[in-house]
C-alpha cells in the first residue's frame, strides 16, 4: 500500500514566547518573570530567529498505518514529521561547553516550543487540505504517548523517509535533531448540518464533542442575567467555540468522533499534496 509523500515549507516560523516561559519555569510562568528574564528570551529568540530552519514532510495514507501494531485507526490518516534543523541544537551545546549554561537552557526551550510551532504549522497544513474533502482531521497522536507505542516510530519513518528532510531515527527510535516531531492524524467522515452522537451525554462545547454549537446570542437567549453577566457569557461562549489550532469560530477540525466509515479517493490527496511543494 503506498504513501503519497509531500515535502512542505514551513517559512517565517512564529515562536511561541509564552510556551517558552512556560517551558523554563512551569507553574510559575503565571507570574511575572523578572527582567533579567525577559531580557535573556528575547535575546534567545532573536538567536534562535537565525538558526531554525524547519521543514516537514507529510504523507497520506488511505488504510492506517502500514506496519504500526499498537495504532488502532484502520482508515485514512495523515503521517507527518518535522524538523527545526540541527543548528540550534549545535548552538546549546556549544554554550554549555563554555559555561554559558543559563544561555544553554534558555536556548534549548527556545527550540523546544520552535519544534511544537512546527507541529501546529503541519498540523494546520492537514486541516487546510481536508478543507477540500469530506474528511475531518482529529487529534493528532505521537509514538510514545498513551497507547500509541514508540515503537510504532519506525512505522512512520519507513513511510515517510523523513531523511530527505534531514531527520534520522536511532536504534533506540529517537529521532536525530532532537528539536523534530512526529505524528499522525486520522481522518473522519463527516457531513456539515450532520449531528454527532455525545458519548458523554453532556454539553462539550469547544472540547470537540461534534455537536452543532449556536451562537452565543442563541444560546443566551431568555437568559435572565444582567446585560453584563450576559456579555461575559457570549464571551466564555465564544472563546470556547474557537478552536486552539488555528484561532476559527465552530472549526470542525477539533477532536471527533469517528462517525460512518469515509471513502476517500485517493486521487484527490494526491492532488492536493503533490500541488507545487506547497509553503506552510
Amino acid at each position: 500500500m503506498s504513501v503519497h509523500r509531500q515535502l512542505v515549507r514551513l517559512e517565517d516560523l512564529a515562536i511561541p514566547r509564552e510556551m517558552v516561559l512556560r517551558l523554563l519555569a512551569g507553574r510559575k510562568a503565571r507570574r511575572q518573570p523578572r527582567p533579567a528574564l525577559e531580557v535573556a528570551i528575547t535575546d534567545a529568540l532573536e538567536t534562535a530567529a537565525e538558526l531554525v530552519a524547519p521543514r516537514g514532510v507529510l504523507g497520506f495514507s488511505h488504510q492506517g498505518l502500514p506496519g504500526a501494531s499498537s495504532l488502532t485507526h484502520t482508515g485514512p490518516l495523515v503521517l507527518a514529521v518535522g524538523t527545526i534543523g540541527p543548528v540550534l541544537e549545535e548552538r546549546t551545546a556549544e554554550l554549555a561547553q563554555r559555561g554559558e549554561v543559563g544561555r544553554s537552557c534558555i536556548l534549548d526551550a527556545v527550540g523546544s516550543a520552535a519544534a511544537e510551532a512546527v507541529a501546529d504549522r503541519l498540523n494546520g497544513l492537514i486541516c487546510a487540505l481536508a478543507a477540500a474533502t469530506d474528511l475531518v482531521p482529529r487529534r493528532r497522536a505521537s509514538p510514545g504517548y498513551g497507547g500509541f507505542k514508540l515503537a510504532d516510530q519506525a512505522a512512520i519513518f519507513a513511510a515517510l523517509q523523513p531523511a530527505e528532510i534531514g531527520v534520522t531515527l536511532t536504534d533506540r527510535l529517537m529521532m536525530v535533531p532532537r528539536k523534530s516531531v512526529s505524528f499522525v492524524v486520522p481522518l473522519a467522515s463527516y457531513q456539515p448540518g450532520e449531528l454527532a452522537a455525545d458519548p458523554g451525554g453532556g454539553d462539550q462545547v469547544g472540547r470537540g464533542s461534534g455537536r452543532e454549537v449556536p451562537p452565543a446570542r442563541d444560546r443566551l437567549a431568555g437568559h435572565s442575567a444582567s446585560d453584563g453577566e450576559a456579555r461575559r457569557r457570549a464571551a466564555q461562549a465564544e472563546a470556547a467555540r474557537r478552536c486552539s489550532i488555528c484561532g476559527l469560530p465552530d472549526c470542525p477540525y477539533r477532536d471527533l468522533p469517528l462517525g460512518r466509515p469515509a471513502a476517500v479517493n485517493e486521487s484527490v490527496w494526491q492532488a492536493l499534496l503533490a500541488r507545487g511543494g506547497f509553503d506552510g
